[in-house]
């Protein structure tokens, strides 16, 4: 019995895991920009909207009008797309995560292997040492 022998492999494993880290963080980094796009146009469609009920109030051109509701469509378009683009995105970041957690589960298996494998290499040699006590105990007895 050696010990542990599997040094590259375990920091392999560790590096793995902190490149899966990094993509879940750069993951979830892109779905919060989505989430504050989709909240940044959603809030431009609601003041596009109370600005048109004012100016049809007022008193507007049809020509006006047109262009507005045009410019409302083109958002809800807008906003459609990017509610799209969030759900692939949250997709995206559940497959990071889950490959994370495997990866985090591989590395934690070699980890305990190590240990494992260190402790029974510390028990021979401790079972080795107390043999060789015995031995030198029992021959320096022999020589009283």
């Amino acid at each position: 019995m050696k010990p542990f022998q599997l040094d590259t492999v375990l920091q392999l494993r560790k590096r793995l895991e902190t490149l899966a880290q990094e993509d879940f963080a750069k993951a979830r980094q892109e779905e919060d920009i989505l989430k504050e796009k989709i909240a940044a146009q959603q809030s431009r469609y609601d003041q596009l909207t109370r600005q048109l009920e004012k100016e049809q109030q007022r008193g507007i051109t049809i020509e006006e009008l047109l262009q507005r509701e045009e410019q409302l469509v083109f958002i809800k378009g807008k906003i459609a797309s990017l509610n799209e683009e969030l759900i692939k995105q949250q997709h995206h970041v559940k497959r990071c995560y889950l490959t994370l957690v495997e990866k985090s589960k591989e590395h934690q298996v070699m980890k305990r292997l190590k240990e494992k494998q260190q402790h029974n290499w510390q028990h021979y040699l401790n079972k080795k040492e107390a043999m060789a006590l015995d031995e030198m105990a029992v021959l320096f007895h022999d020589r009283k």
